[in-house]
């Protein structure tokens, strides 16, 4: 039979590397807790990345169009490593009804002809380490997306409609090498979106 032991109370002053004992309760329950914020070992070992649209872009009109205009995520098909969403958003800045979804496109050898490049940064602030995906705020991918996501619709031409959306994904959505997700439109809307994402080995 296994044993496991554990010490009751408070436990303060340990140095890196020391042994310890599980942490214990008075009914001898196990005790454990939050120490840093959810994506905190990630963020410090540099391995989760962002980018945004830094101006109001205005969407191409079609959810299953190959020629994007918004904001397009490529993991390319030499990357090595699987892109493990965490959070998307898209702001409405714009007076076009329509509807906004999140989509993927099926592999591809072929990798996007990138028309509008923008800057993916390391979300430890500082670190210029280089990411392996790409991120277009203009591009043209290779096979016709569809929708994995509804985000949001744009019900009048009235800003009041829509102001934004955030979905926290939560590394429920994975991009393999050679695929990519993309934020579309029904419709010319005018907008910001940004992705947040985990870049993880094969």
């Amino acid at each position: 039979m296994l044993n496991i032991r554990g010490l009751v109370g408070q436990v303060t002053g340990l140095g890196s590397g020391v042994l310890k004992e599980l942490r214990l309760g008075h009914a001898a329950e196990t005790v454990v807790q939050d120490l840093h914020g959810r994506y905190h070992e990630l963020v410090y070992n540099n391995n989760v990345f962002l980018a945004a649209n830094q101006t109001p872009a205005t969407w191409s009109a079609g959810l299953t169009t190959t020629t994007i205009v918004g904001i397009v995520l490529e993991n390319p098909p030499n990357s090595s490593v699987n892109l493990s969403l965490l959070q998307v958003s898209f702001v409405n800045m714009g007076t076009v009804a329509g509807n906004v979804a999140l989509c993927a496109t099926p592999y591809s050898i072929t990798t996007a002809t990138h028309t509008t490049a923008l800057t993916v940064r390391s979300t430890l602030i500082g670190n210029t380490t280089p990411p392996r995906a790409t991120v277009d705020q203009g591009a043209t991918v290779p096979v016709a997306p569809y929708t994995i996501m509804p985000l949001a619709s744009i019900l009048t031409t009235s800003l009041t409609a829509l102001s934004g959306v955030w979905a926290d994904l939560s590394g429920s959505i994975m991009v393999m090498p050679g695929c990519m997700v993309a934020i579309c439109a029904s419709a010319a809307v005018v907008g910001m979106a940004s992705f947040i994402w985990e870049e993880d080995p094969v």
